[in-house]
């Protein structure tokens, strides 16, 4: 699930409690029927902890009762957990009557699901949690994948769980077997796992019947590996390869790996630290591909045969992959397109022209222009039109890192690079954006030490880590931007001129508002229009007589000052209308010439600042003859066509036939 998916659910959650109403195309009928079912028994939303938790006795009758089940899945369940172990997840066997029988999971995640009564003995029925996929099991006994606000309860919603049934060969409801863990590490194959598991569990108890056990465990388990979208291999302890699913055998390309040493294909880092005899995750490595090296994410697990290590698994992350993920649960998505670029005039136009033609190529760009033109918006724009628009987009404000800072965070480090430099080290921004853009946004605060670094990559196109020599390829588009003249700062000696040349091979001059004016009536509709969409504000009609005011000030603070004034203006509005004195103040200024007489010299120009009780009697004596003469413009320039006129006045098209109405017009 999207943080949005995540965001609906949540508001259509609470609306249910407020009026027992929901959106079927937002809430499944799975959930919304488990909704129902704890409203109407009295569930209290705000809870979550299990109040049914069997202990002493009645939990041993509990698990004597339920030993073979327990004995047929704890092999299964043991498997999956050894993959799952230190990301945060834990696995749980249930009955039939949902009364927890295993749990598989690290001290802390025991500590952390006991706060809720989530431990072996519980019974997590609707009645005691409200919904969650354990509760909705017997009613629907198929596997199902729940997530944030769809859990009925408080405290369950910060969880992802994927339950499935457990189904004998005679179509029995046996218990179920449930995958929970934090909700932003939501992933749709985690059901998968949890189907596969509990099949496994089927044929384990019918393979007991038939003496069968252990080959159906290896199998299933076997199957399991091979299916999962992340690369696994197994070797023994002298390092030969004993197996390796299908997902390695693509990233190494090669067709014959069993038998041969893993060190013909990893890279590893210092003191050989993928081979080493501990448990780790997430280990940087270079993987020698048939197709090149390729950076990877590498996490392993020793296998020991009384207490002696016989093998070790690991499982293989190319940071592609973790850059896919990053994209699409993290901040590095570019949300802006070029059509969300609102404006018509010629300067901005032009602007968007050449945006969409540097678009086209890999080219460097640089884009100039004063604080809140929108250099960003552009940058974010460019790349979605861009071959690279299914890459990353990754955002560095060079002025807002400090000065010793500015080196790591764009190159990365390796361990050990410097006092309190993270375990492993940390890839840079440039390798966050392989196959992406990366935004430097205002360059010309870079310090002019690490200009010389920038202009390397940008020359020979790696990138070489703080603390370390081994040189790492990047593939990356770079959008540059600055509020300052860049030509200015090479004059004061506070910027490279190789630099600026190699920044410029693109440039993109983006035009104050001042000289756009034409656009301002047309963005500050469009700010108002968003804001009533999206911070609920709902529709508002706007007094033209605004725009006399909008158009006469300066916009030091560009679009971005128009906004907030926006903004501003439709917080203090009141009766669905911005009028002239929503306006700040420092807008609000005309210009007084008094009349001269003949033979007088003219006096000097007056400036009288208009207070907002002022501009409220003159608003209240103006609007309605100016609303009307308005109506009858629009009304003629469109032929009478209601609905060409209502929108060139500005009006919804019930606003503008109760104005026809008011003032008389047929």
């Amino acid at each position: 699930m999207t943080a949005n998916n995540l965001d609906q659910i949540h508001q259509e959650w609470e609306n249910y409690l407020k009026t027992g109403v929901y959106d079927e195309t937002v809430i499944r009928t799975e959930v919304a029927d488990s909704w129902k079912r704890c409203r109407t028994i009295g569930v209290d939303p705000n809870g979550g902890i299990c109040e049914r938790v069997l202990k002493g006795r009645e939990l041993k009758k509990l698990l004597e009762d339920n030993k073979e089940l327990i004995s047929i899945a704890r092999p299964v369940l043991n498997s999956i957990y050894m993959f799952l172990k230190g990301s945060g997840y834990y696995v749980v066997l249930a009955n039939k009557d949902v009364y927890l029988l295993d749990f598989f999971g690290d001290t802390t995640m025991e500590k952390e699901a006991s706060l809720i009564n989530y431990m072996k003995g519980a019974c997590w029925k609707e009645e005691y949690v409200g919904t969650t996929v354990l509760g909705v099991m017997p009613y629907v006994k198929k596997p199902i994948q729940m997530a944030g606000a769809e859990h009925y309860c408080v405290m369950s919603q910060g969880f992802t769980c994927s339950a499935a049934p457990i189904i004998s060969d005679e179509g029995e409801f046996l218990g179920l077997v449930s995958i929970s863990g934090p909700v932003k590490d939501a992933h749709k194959h985690t059901l998968g796992m949890v189907v596969a598991a509990c099949q496994a569990i089927r044929n384990y108890k019918t393979v007991l019947m038939k003496n069968r056990q252990l080959m159906e465990a290896n199998d299933y388990i076997m199957s399991i590996l091979k299916n999962v979208s992340e690369a696994i291999i197994a070797y023994d302890r002298l390092n030969r390869v004993m197996f390796v699913n299908p997902a390695a055998r693509e990233i190494i390309g090669a067709k014959k790996l069993e038998g041969l040493s893993v060190d013909s294909f990893f890279k590893a880092g210092k003191k050989g630290t993928v081979f080493k005899e501990k448990e780790f995750h997430d280990v940087e490595c270079s993987l020698i591909t048939e197709s090149g090296v390729k950076s990877c994410l590498v996490s392993g697990m020793p296998l020991s045969e009384r207490d002696n290590i016989s093998g070790t698994v690991v499982v293989i992350r190319p940071i592609e992959t973790v850059h896919k993920l990053m994209k699409k649960y993290g901040n590095t998505q570019a949300r802006i397109r070029i059509e969300d670029i609102a404006g018509e005039s010629v300067a901005i136009s032009k602007v968007i022209r050449l945006a969409k033609q540097a678009a086209r190529s890999d080219g460097t760009i640089l884009l100039q222009g004063e604080s809140g033109t929108g250099k960003e918006v552009f940058a974010q724009a460019i790349h979605n039109l861009s071959r690279r628009s299914s890459g990353p987009f990754v955002g560095v404000n060079c002025g807002a890192i400090p000065r010793d800072l500015v080196g790591s965070e764009l190159f990365g480090y390796s361990e050990g690079a410097f006092t309190g430099a993270a375990k492993g080290g940390r890839l840079g921004k440039f390798e966050l954006a392989s196959k992406g853009t990366i935004f430097l946004d205002e360059i010309g605060d870079m310090p002019l030490e690490q200009q010389v670094n920038l202009l390397r990559v940008l020359q020979e196109r790696y990138i070489t880590r703080i603390g370390s020599n081994e040189m790492i390829p990047v593939d990356v588009r770079v959008i540059a931007a600055s509020n300052k003249s860049l030509k200015e700062e090479m004059k004061r000696g506070s910027f490279r001129e190789d630099l600026y040349y190699r920044l410029n091979v693109i440039s993109i001059e983006i035009p104050p508002l001042r000289e756009r004016k034409d656009d301002i009536e047309l963005l500050f509709r469009h700010f108002a229009r968003d804001l009533g969409e999206n911070a609920g504000y709902g529709d508002r009609e706007i007094d033209p007589d605004i725009f006399e005011y909008l158009l006469r000030y300066d916009w030091p603070g560009n679009v971005r000052e128009l906004q907030n004034v926006a903004e501003r203006a439709m917080s203090l509005s009141v009766n669905n209308r911005i009028t002239v004195e929503d306006l700040p103040p420092e807008i609000v200024v005309f210009k007084k010439t008094p009349k001269i007489r003949e033979n007088q010299t003219p006096p000097v120009e007056e400036t009288e600042i208009v207070s907002v009780g002022n501009i409220r009697s003159r608003a209240r004596q103006n609007t309605a003859e100016t609303e009307k003469k308005e109506i009858k413009r629009a009304l003629l320039e469109s032929g009478g066509n209601i609905s060409a006129a209502a929108e060139s006045a500005g009006f919804s098209r019930s606003t503008f036939y109760r104005k026809m109405k008011k003032y008389g017009l047929d």
